[in-house]
């Protein structure tokens, strides 16, 4: 398994109940999941507890077989640049650095990532050049700030970061919610690609139940997390 959680309690310091409460959730090797829920319904909790930003009050969850609660802040953050390609709503690229930079910076903190990297090509920027051909990105952009990208190229660099160093699990936090509805079909269809031919795992979180049709399943956060308010709901903790 990529992802198992066992009976998962938390709460947030001086919360009157439990944000996240889930019995059994996980996900195989290879698996795309699209994980639903309206604003509010503890999704970004979720994510949180399975990269071990946060540890759970109660419970077990595993990553690649191995208990990430049980291990140190500082070896959670090194586990996480390891295993874990993350691609956020608003995508986290720094404005400093150029195109190149931004994608390559995953490799920094992580020699395991580096190595891999580095066994499919002969540096570190042309591994990330190869990711942002595959994108869609072409070269005369590699070199600019990525704040004189569209929003569309932005997200398109942050998968390319995600992806370099081919982590095991990658996690898209409404990455999509930025652009319209072709675009989004478009991104989804170079995201499924990449991830194939990177052999990653996705768990794509989004309230967009018009895309939970590309992914091999989708769940309904409310169907596994026995605190969660139903997708028709309003209200609960951000």
């Amino acid at each position: 398994m990529i992802i198992e959680l066992e009976n998962v309690h938390f709460h947030w310091p001086k919360a009157p109940e439990n944000t996240i409460q889930i019995d059994h959730f996980a996900m195989q090797e290879g698996e795309s999941v699209f994980l639903k829920g309206p604003s509010g319904s503890g999704k970004s909790t979720l994510l949180s507890l399975i990269t071990g930003v946060n540890s759970p009050q109660k419970g077990q969850i595993k990553l690649l077989n191995r208990n990430i609660a049980a291990l140190s802040a500082s070896k959670r953050d090194q586990f996480r640049a390891d295993h874990i390609g993350y691609i956020f709503q608003m995508f986290n690229l720094l404005p400093y650095l150029n195109v190149l930079e931004n994608v390559s910076l995953a490799c920094q903190f992580s020699s395991r990532r580096r190595a891999k990297a580095l066994a499919n090509s002969k540096s570190l920027p042309e591994e990330a050049r190869r990711l942002l051909a595959h994108l869609k990105i072409p070269d005369s952009l590699h070199g600019r700030p990525v704040t004189e990208l569209s929003t569309g190229q932005q997200q398109r660099v942050a998968v390319a970061r995600a992806l370099i160093g081919q982590p095991e699990l990658i996690i898209a936090d409404e990455p999509t919610s930025a652009l319209d509805a072709d675009s989004r079909s478009a991104f989804i269809d170079l995201l499924f690609a990449e991830c194939q031919q990177e052999q990653g795992t996705l768990l794509f979180v989004s309230h967009d139940q018009g895309l939970s049709t590309h992914f091999d399943r989708h769940v309904e956060l409310s169907e596994i997390n026995q605190v969660a308010k139903p997708a028709h709901s309003e209200g609960g903790f951000h």
